[in-house]
């Protein structure tokens, strides 16, 4: 009987435990730096805010392989409960400017890409877009973006 009392302490302990950094992690700033410290080709600065609310980014930077990413101004709150459906919500988001550097790769990209969870993104508005291609360069203003999906299906409506 003593075992038993034993093991369910401890199990209840590692269950607080993990609340408690779950917690951390979505509930506080520190929390957001973290969990953005530990995305590959990642970089902030000004970044303010938790993972659970609203989060404000002065500049965003994503590079990978095939394409460059920058945003400057950024504000949008993650919807993190739509998760345990396989979707990441953002509602609302808005962003002073986006520039996306296309790269020709030497390697043929997989065809068959997925996002690894589907995006549904809604209510957002983007002053300007750039995006670069080698010499073309193409710009778009006052984009309003009332709904867009991206998974299996892609959906999009909005006006610009």
């Amino acid at each position: 009987m003593r075992w038993l009392l034993a093991g369910l302490g401890l199990l209840a302990a590692v269950l607080v435990a993990a609340l408690a950094a779950l917690a951390w992690l979505i509930g506080t700033e520190s929390g957001l730096h973290w969990a953005a410290s530990k995305t590959p080709g990642l970089t902030t600065q000004g970044l303010r805010g938790r993972l659970g609310g609203e989060i404000e980014v002065e500049t965003l930077h994503y590079q990978s392989d095939a394409w460059d990413l920058a945003a400057k101004n950024l504000s949008l709150r993650a919807h993190l409960a739509a998760l345990l459906g396989g979707r990441l919500t953002l509602d609302p988001l808005h962003a002073a400017r986006v520039e996306v550097e296309l790269r020709a790769t030497a390697e043929k990209k997989d065809p068959d890409f997925k996002l690894p969870l589907r995006l549904h993104v809604a209510n957002a508005t983007i002053d300007e877009i750039e995006v670069r291609r080698g010499q073309a360069r193409y710009l778009v203003r006052e984009v309003k973006v009332e709904h867009a999906r991206l998974g299996p299906e892609v959906a999009l409506a909005g006006s610009g």
